[in-house]
């Protein structure tokens, strides 16, 4: 199976969309396939180098192809980040357009998750005779209604952003969507074909050395144990719901790795922090490699997981903390959402608290503090479960539900 991928991100970048992308087609090069990944060009040193960020080595059937992009200076003010993201998408979409002819010797099948550019990709469908799949990462027209007030002008964006996603799913000769909700709500909703559509949630990798090896060394040496979040800090993913709970978890320290000192949410957060009187127990590590997550959650006791309220965290994300997570077998602390529950059971594997109450969250917290077998047990079923959900799994699902027996669709809009 040859696939050509068209992931739109910056690489090297370790935020978690471009960690995803990068091993999944690492993944599907290992599972046989031969796949070419095209990226932005962030870095021109060597691609073994850049991998080696993410924990991985080059293999030979995984082609890396860097496009040109627009970047800004670095000493443009974070005001500019809006006009930024929109400028980096449409230059890397030029590139890809003028490279395209070439880049379609590559493989026979198309592999895209920006709706603009699969969009225009079907309407050149008849030119370039080659079937898209579309990954299904949110719906921004729900996502702009459930952040915005209700104005006209949102409103009419929102009719705009629905008819992109609708002209796409038509079109898309595959769609994967990563979390069952989402696949409910584009059958549903935008009346797809339930055979078109295969849920494929993240992935980590497999069971790493850790575990409860964090809560031992703390028993053993009589230090503090160490709570851990890693992830970004926009403010849907609800890092403030731990600061908050932290008063009341007067045996712990919290480990904050993500973000960057001059985010303004790493500001807030601090602020936060020294408002709730715990700022001497939280420590920011800020941006870290994805091939460090192993060693920093083996030498943590408790992992957290927050989710603000919203459309995205109960309907469409999977977060790749979660199964880095079941990864490390370490116990682990989540907001209760549906998106959640597809992976996380509560009493099983994890412990599932509402959303928006930080008392709830710290009395889960406590309760693993003051139960060592129950952490143990909920640690080792993560685990297990965890093998269900590695790369090597995720890359057998996206294989198996673009078979080369079901007879593909010509990827066209009219």
């Amino acid at each position: 199976m040859k696939l050509l991928y068209l992931a739109s991100i910056d690489f090297p970048l370790v935020k978690a969309r471009a960690i995803q992308i990068v091993n999944t087609c690492d993944a599907l090069a290992r599972a046989g396939c031969q796949v070419t990944l095209v990226v932005g060009r962030r870095d021109d040193g060597p691609i073994e180098r850049h991998l080696a960020r993410y924990g991985l080595t080059a293999h030979p059937h995984l082609r890396i192809v860097r496009v040109p992009a627009f970047r800004l200076p670095g000493w443009a003010p974070t005001l500019l980040q809006p006009l930024y993201t929109r400028l980096w998408n449409w230059t890397y979409l030029a590139a890809v357009l003028a490279l395209l002819p070439w880049l379609l010797r590559s493989g026979p099948t198309l592999l895209v998750r920006d709706y603009r550019l699969a969009w225009l990709l079907l309407k050149l469908g008849r030119l370039h005779n080659r079937p898209l799949v579309f990954e299904v990462h949110g719906l921004p027209s729900a996502e702009l209604l459930d952040q915005r007030l209700p104005t006209a002008p949102v409103e009419r964006e929102a009719v705009r952003r629905r008819k992109l996603e609708q002209s796409v799913f038509d079109g898309a000769w595959r769609l994967q969507t990563i979390t069952e909700c989402l696949r409910a709500r584009l059958i549903q909703d935008y009346r797809v074909e339930p055979e078109r559509v295969t849920t494929v949630p993240d992935a980590a990798r497999s069971a790493v050395a850790g575990g409860t090896e964090g809560s031992r060394r703390a028993a053993e040496t009589g230090t503090v144990p160490s709570l851990i979040y890693i992830g970004q800090l926009y403010p849907w993913k609800g890092v403030d719901l731990l600061v908050r709970a932290l008063p009341a978890i007067e045996r712990a320290d919290l480990t904050i790795v993500g973000g960057l000192e001059d985010d303004p949410e790493h500001i807030r957060l601090e602020r936060l922090a020294r408002d709730s009187g715990v700022f001497d127990r939280v420590r920011f590590l800020g941006s870290r490699l994805y091939a460090e997550v192993p060693a920093l959650l083996a030498a943590a006791s408790i992992a957290l997981l927050p989710l603000a309220e919203g459309i995205v965290a109960r309907c469409f994300t999977s977060p790749l903390k979660l199964f880095d997570y079941l990864a490390a077998g370490i116990p682990i602390v989540a907001v209760d959402f549906p998106t959640i529950r597809e992976v996380l059971r509560d009493g099983e594997n994890a412990l599932l608290v509402p959303p928006e109450r930080p008392d709830l969250f710290a009395a889960a917290v406590r309760r693993l503090l003051d139960d060592p077998a129950l952490a143990a047990r909920l640690a080792q079923q993560a685990r297990r479960d965890a093998e269900d959900h590695t790369w090597e799994r995720r890359a057998a699902r996206i294989v198996a539900a673009l078979a080369p027996d079901r007879a593909p669709r010509l990827a066209t809009i009219r």
